[in-house]
């Protein structure tokens, strides 16, 4: 009999361990499912999962996650908050709390409830700084840096994303902190300055090769110029995105960056080379037929005196 209880106690231990293993990965696949609705834009979906998950489980902390991504993504954010807020409860390690509090903390921004979302991003900081998590302190800091812009309280939004400038790992991070401190010296009317720190994002948008996000960079690059009144200096960085557009077989940002070289064209009153611009703009939108670019072009167009 002892001999019977002896083999039976590791055979029920390792099915009980099989089967708690089995409902872990079970509700890991159905948690990836749900995460994957929301980017699919079946954020209904995905709600109605979340909640049968949490109905079979209270504390299933990554349902409560994906219930709230899915309640953000239909504007939902007083819903959002409140399921954050359970989820933040049930979050144990600093890493899980760091992501509630993003999470929370951007519910609270779409409502404009700018102090409470700037309060949940300090949380983050204070915990990345505590267990020296240099990732979250870099995202932390741009954070309270986008509230503080939302404000209009320039100095001390540039003050934290010269802050989370020290903690970026690499160019793609780099490009979006240089793009972000561009946009502040925009704002002050330093064009000067918004130059200097979108040309450092340019480049550092070519290091990682994402060829829309560069198209972007030199749109923004060849538009500041521009407000400047740097018009040489506008068009070449027109052409550059033009030329990498036409290059890569991008006829979006190709009709873009001819709508833009066309508005140089227009400052400058070389109304002849806009018009030649402005057919080859059409001819590609053509092909491409998207209705508000036509629309764009027409009006640029009726811009162009005789």
């Amino acid at each position: 009999m002892k001999l019977k209880l002896f083999l039976f106690a590791p055979f029920a231990l390792l099915m009980l361990t099989t089967n708690t293993l089995a409902e872990s990965i079970q509700n890991e696949d159905k948690i990836n499912k749900c995460n994957q609705l929301i980017k699919d834009d079946k954020s209904e979906e995905a709600l109605r999962l979340a909640l049968r998950l949490i109905s079979q489980e209270k504390s299933n902390r990554e349902a409560m996650l994906c219930e709230a991504r899915a309640q953000s993504a239909m504007g939902q954010y007083r819903d959002s908050i409140s399921t954050l807020n359970s989820a933040l409860s049930l979050a144990k390690q600093p890493l899980d709390r760091m992501v509630t509090l993003t999470m929370l903390g951007n519910s609270y921004k779409n409502l404009e409830m700018y102090t409470e979302a700037k309060t949940q991003y300090e949380s983050i900081l204070s915990l990345a700084q505590t267990h020296k998590n240099m990732g979250f302190q870099r995202i932390a800091h741009s954070l309270i840096g986008s509230i503080d812009y939302l404000k209009n309280e320039y100095d001390s939004a540039l003050k934290s994303y010269l802050a989370s400038l020290k903690y970026a790992a690499n160019d793609n991070e780099r490009a979006d902190i240089y793009s972000r401190i561009s946009e502040i010296y925009k704002s002050t009317k330093n064009l000067d300055s918004s130059i200097e720190y979108q040309i450092k994002a340019l480049i550092a948008t070519a290091h990682y090769g994402d060829l829309e996000k560069q198209a972007e960079a030199g749109l923004t690059l060849g538009r500041l110029y521009a407000e400047a009144k740097q018009y040489k200096q506008a068009e070449q960085a027109l052409n550059n995105v033009l030329n990498l557009s036409i290059d890569n077989e991008g006829p979006y940002f190709t009709v873009i960056s001819y709508m833009e070289i066309i508005k140089v064209k227009l400052a400058t009153n070389d109304n002849l080379e806009a018009r030649k611009l402005i057919e080859k703009a059409k001819k590609v939108n053509q092909e491409l037929g998207d209705i508000k670019l036509n629309k764009d072009i027409i009006e640029l167009e009726n811009k162009i005196t005789p």
